[in-house]
């Protein structure tokens, strides 16, 4: 019975200092990745100004997974918010194709994920790594 006892705290021990020393790397590797951009730019319409995200970060549901860093022990640790926005359609020819305008809903220098195909299997609250 002691040998037993003395097995098994040995092998737990081993359990420890493996997941200890190797704790971050299989964060990383269980953590979806995803690609992020920073909503900065904006154009102007009839004195007011509208986001512009690209049209791969909408979702079918008129929504966008924004991304906020939270600093952890060694690393920021980020996580997934979904947010409703509210699109406007402008007709010009010099807008940017592939874009969108975001009259409420966001707000500049937020982080959104950029491809919603990535973001199909995220919920509000999961944690990712940014690429």
């Amino acid at each position: 019975m002691k040998r037993l006892s003395v097995i098994v705290t040995i092998v737990i021990l081993m359990i420890l200092i493996v997941f200890t020393l190797f704790g971050g790397r299989i964060y990383e590797l269980i953590t979806p990745k995803v690609q992020v951009m920073v909503v900065n730019q904006s154009m102007k319409f009839d004195d007011i100004h509208y986001l512009v995200i690209p049209e791969t970060a909408l979702t079918e549901d008129n929504c966008v997974y924004t991304v906020t860093g939270e600093l952890g022990f060694s690393k920021t640790i980020f996580t997934v918010h979904k947010k409703e926005v509210n699109l406007i359609v402008l007709e010009s020819e010099y807008l940017p194709d592939k874009s969108l305008f975001i009259e409420s809903g966001l707000v500049r220098g937020e982080m959104i994920i950029t491809s919603a195909e990535s973001a199909l299997t995220l919920k509000d609250g999961d944690k990712v790594i940014i690429e």
